[in-house]
């Protein structure tokens, strides 16, 4: 797209130019800034001497907090027209705002204790892992993250895509600097023990086993491939055959995609399986079969993944310790999130494509979608012809 003839037109002074800008746009700019000076200041100067950060938010963007805010408002028109599944799990997640606080905290501690059970009942590392595996269609990852991905070679056939994931911090160089770590280590070794005693924990033992996951996760860190080796996209991309990734990894893959239910027709398919990071798998899966990381702490590991996942959307006293820890003292955020928007975000990320399907039907209509395919053809055959010249 070529800047319209005014923009163009050195004799304009900037601000002739600055009035062919809509006011929203203009009332954002500092024009008091040489762009060649500071382009970000003179762009959003008086925006960013303005904004502040709500108590409910730990960070503000120009451009995206306001989208996010509008689609927030719609999704929460999509949630009140009942449809089939979302109608359902919103309700019944934000039901919790109409009980008494004991039933509450009976209600999430008989939700959690059946898979607390299973996890505790289990006699060996590859039960473990295959049980991690089907609690991963809805809850946690424990150590292997899985995605669909189209295949590079092939755009139309998908791939199995495998992250390594397994951290409660947002990332592993918090565990690898000493002063960041110290800084959150009892934060988070409250946090654990506070998810433990929720759901019945003997005390003499909650703290012991908070100990022996954050020595695990501890472990876990510095096999961590860097944030900034994983965009280069020919170093994440190692396929393999399902075969070979189960012979590679017996627990974190065979035993786990085994877990999920889908192993024999992945292998029936012929699928490709991606590894992500070698190195990260290779290594953990030494870790895990290793005597140093016993059965008791990859259950403990689990339990609390388990509890954690679903701490949010529970009861006061587990959506408090979520908040206080990971968006308190994590994100700096001065207040929790409103139930509704908690619910909110529990049915997104549970049926994500179906929210899009209902997002769509209650906010496009066919003129609307005609208006867009023409939108989209115009600008096909702008770029066409700008690129022919």
């Amino acid at each position: 797209m070529r800047p319209s003839k005014e923009l163009q037109d050195d004799t304009s002074s900037a601000a002739d130019w600055i009035e062919l800008l809509p006011q929203d746009v203009v009332g954002h700019m500092d024009t008091q800034v040489d762009p060649c000076d500071d382009l970000y200041a003179f762009s959003c100067g008086s925006w960013l001497k303005q904004a502040k950060i709500p108590d409910d938010k730990s960070q503000v963007y120009l451009a995206y907090t306001p989208i996010q805010d509008d689609n927030e408002k719609v999704l929460q028109e999509v949630m009140q027209q009942e449809w089939p599944l979302l109608g359902e799990l919103h309700d019944s997640c934000m039901s919790y705002s109409n009980t008494s606080s004991a039933t509450e905290n009976a209600a999430s501690v008989a939700f959690l204790k059946p898979v607390i059970k299973q996890i505790a009942a289990t006699t060996s590392k590859s039960e473990l892992f295959q049980l991690a595996g089907k609690l991963s269609k809805a809850g946690p990852s424990f150590l292997t993250r899985i995605s669909d991905m189209a295949a590079i070679t092939e755009n139309t056939v998908y791939a199995v895509r495998a992250h390594q994931t397994g951290l409660s911090l947002p990332d592993s160089e918090y565990y690898l600097d000493p002063k960041r770590f110290e800084s959150v280590r009892d934060p988070l070794h409250a946090y654990i023990v506070e998810l433990f005693s929720l759901v019945g924990w003997e005390s003499h033992e909650v703290a012991s086993q908070a100990s022996s996951v954050i020595a695990f996760e501890q472990k876990l860190a510095p096999l961590f491939v860097p944030e900034d080796e994983l965009q280069d996209p020919e170093t994440i991309y190692n396929p393999m055959s399902v075969a070979q990734a189960a012979e590679k990894y017996p627990l974190l893959f065979a035993q786990f995609m085994r877990g999920t239910g889908t192993l024999k027709d992945l292998n029936a398919r012929n699928a490709t399986v991606v590894d992500e990071t070698p190195a990260f798998f290779k290594s953990v899966e030494e870790l895990v079969t290793g005597d140093s990381v016993t059965l008791d702490i990859l259950k403990a590991v689990l339990t609390y993944q388990y509890i954690s996942d679903k701490a949010s959307t529970l009861s006061d006293p587990f959506t408090q310790a979520y908040f206080s820890f990971f968006q308190q003292t994590l994100d700096d955020k001065k207040s929790r999130d409103p139930r509704w928007k908690v619910c909110l975000k529990h049915v997104t990320d549970s049926f994500p494509d179906l929210v899009g399907k209902y997002y769509g039907l209650l906010r496009f209509d066919n003129a609307s979608e005609r208006l867009a395919k023409d939108l989209v053809m115009q600008v096909q055959a702008s770029l066409e012809k700008d690129l022919m010249h």
